[in-house]
């Protein structure tokens, strides 16, 4: 999935750059923001509807075919840079801007089942944040050096390349999607209720809508910041055409070094402050641009802007799987990547406006100073979000380890930690017993258990790991005997709230029908085994 989406990613800025140089090549600053905000128009609808798919297919193979269109488009793009009317070029840019669209959300809700447990998301979402600074990077160096040989049109031809190659990667994912976890669900609501789950979960939601809301404002922030590249580039560094690409190549390792730096975040539970952080690291950053600083100042300046945006969109990514469930993952992303698309648009479309009202350099500052005012107003929301449950942080994190309880959102995870409660036991007692009636589910925080089943054998688990779901998740008396070999604290969970949890939730249910398979299989092999000596 990473190399794959490197390639998109290099495809998306090389795009943009060879656009925006295109429209600025014909009509200056006025036609590049023009042209710029147009593009992205189409995406914002098409987005929410197309992102419904993955909540219904196999999200691997939605992946593969939105590589697949984006590849088709680039070409068509290609060709008509380089033969067609303008306004031909133009249209045709539009489609594959709004096939880049259909990529993201796939990807980002399919990470969740990629990853086998928190971490490794965790490590999932920072090298995605990676891997966007790459394309950064990479994407407008590209763009510079084809546009410098060969023109807008050499880009796009690169772009399918990648797109082409970014299939061929994923091409052996999609054919190992696993239905059973990936099967399509079946549809309980209209298609307007379906596409609008996504919209209602974010509304539904403070966090998510506060998440959101800075989200967007980077978004419209960076779509007004690659417009105004053209003024960084050629007015206050003196540079030419090529060098806007070059530029925004130095945001590009900005982003880099931001996005490898949210690795060290792996495992925090309290996110927003360093989220409003970042995104004040960003606007700031722009602000201090438009003061016309000095160019050392100035290449700084547009490093720590990339640095707050790879930021900002690792951790949206990694708070929206949390905050989000994972029924309405991919429509939630298809939302984030309408908004994303919108404020893209909106920002691009602002700056010939801004630039008309302060001009060039001014126009930059007020972009920046505009996104400060949006994360001082959502901040306060993400902040006190964050403290609510300080004794529970531990509880939490223990239950997002629990693999069934992956797919559950947030909300969902926090309730189930309020209705839990943690016990503690000596070495040599027997905290569940062969045959008795399961009630409750556990998972161990500290400690050691020993794991010995009806049908014989033996096993031991570990912090980390739980025990008890059979019984619950299959309605019979329980399998094993569990008896703690170490002094041991649990967190356990009532039949109800387990249940409750996953009848809500398709994929965890599924999660805990194979664990509970897996381990009744173990049982019955180890059982057979025995009888055969």
């Amino acid at each position: 999935m990473i190399p794959a989406f490197l390639a998109f990613s290099v495809a998306e800025w090389a795009s943009w750059i060879g656009v925006v140089v295109y429209a600025y090549s014909r009509g200056g600053p006025a036609e590049a923001g023009i042209v710029a905000g147009v593009v992205f128009i189409p995406s914002i609808i098409v987005a929410p509807a197309a992102s419904m798919f993955g909540d219904r297919r196999p999200r691997a193979q939605v992946l593969a075919a939105a590589y697949a269109i984006l590849a088709l488009s680039m070409a068509g793009t290609a060709l008509a840079l380089a033969v067609a009317p303008p306004f031909v070029a133009y249209v045709m840019a539009t489609l594959a801007a709004t096939s880049i669209t259909l990529v993201r959300p796939a990807h980002g809700a399919l990470l969740p089942e990629v990853a086998q447990k928190p971490d490794e998301l965790a490590v999932a979402n920072a090298a995605s944040g990676t891997v966007e600074g790459l394309g950064a990077l990479l994407g407008p160096l590209l763009a510079g050096l084809l546009i410098a040989v060969a023109g807008p049109a050499a880009v796009y031809g690169a772009n399918a390349l990648l797109a082409l190659g970014a299939v061929v990667a994923v091409l052996p994912l999609a054919r190992r999607a696993r239905h059973s976890l990936e099967a399509p669900v079946a549809r309980t609501q209209g298609l307007f209720a379906e596409l609008g789950a996504g919209l209602r979960t974010v509304l539904g939601d403070r966090r998510l809508l506060a998440v959101m809301a800075i989200l967007s404002g980077a978004i419209a922030l960076l779509g007004a910041f690659n417009v105004l590249l053209t003024v960084i580039a050629i007015e206050l560094l003196g540079g030419q055409e090529s060098t806007i690409g070059y530029v925004a190549a130095v945001a590009g390792v900005g982003a880099v070094v931001g996005a490898g730096l949210t690795s060290t975040l792996m495992g925090r539970e309290r996110l927003a402050t360093i989220y409003v952080g970042a995104g004040a690291l960003f606007a700031g950053s722009v602000a201090l641009i438009g003061l016309d600083p000095g160019s050392v100042v100035v290449l700084a300046c547009v490093v720590g802007a990339g640095m707050g945006w790879a930021f900002v969109y690792v951790e949206a990514l990694t708070l929206a799987q949390r905050l989000a469930g994972d029924d309405v993952m991919s429509r939630v992303f298809g939302v984030m990547e309408s908004t994303m698309m919108a404020s893209q648009a909106a920002g691009a479309l602002a700056v010939p406006l801004l630039i008309a009202a302060f001009g060039p350099t001014a126009a930059i500052t007020a972009c920046g100073l505009a996104f400060g005012v949006v994360v001082a107003v959502a901040a306060p929301t993400l902040i006190r979000a964050d403290r609510l449950v300080p004794s529970r942080v531990r509880q939490l994190q223990a239950l997002r380890r629990v693999p069934m309880f992956g797919p559950l959102s947030a909300p969902v995870l926090e309730r189930l930690t309020t209705s839990s409660t943690t016990i503690e036991v000596e070495a040599g007692h027997a905290i569940v017993s062969a045959g008795e009636v399961g009630d409750r589910f556990y998972v161990i925080l500290s400690g050691q258990v020993d794991v010995v089943p009806l049908a014989g054998g033996r096993r031991t688990l570990t912090a980390g790991e739980s025990f008890g779901e059979i019984a619950l998740v299959r309605d019979i008396p329980r399998t094993a005997t569990v008896t703690a070999i170490a002094p041991t604290e649990l967190l356990t969970l009532d039949h109800g709230a387990f249940l409750e949890a996953l009848t809500g939730q398709p994929r965890s249910r599924a999660l805990a029908d194979a664990v509970s398979r897996r381990r009744l299989a173990a049982d019955a092999s180890v059982e057979a085994s025995g009888l055969e000596t």
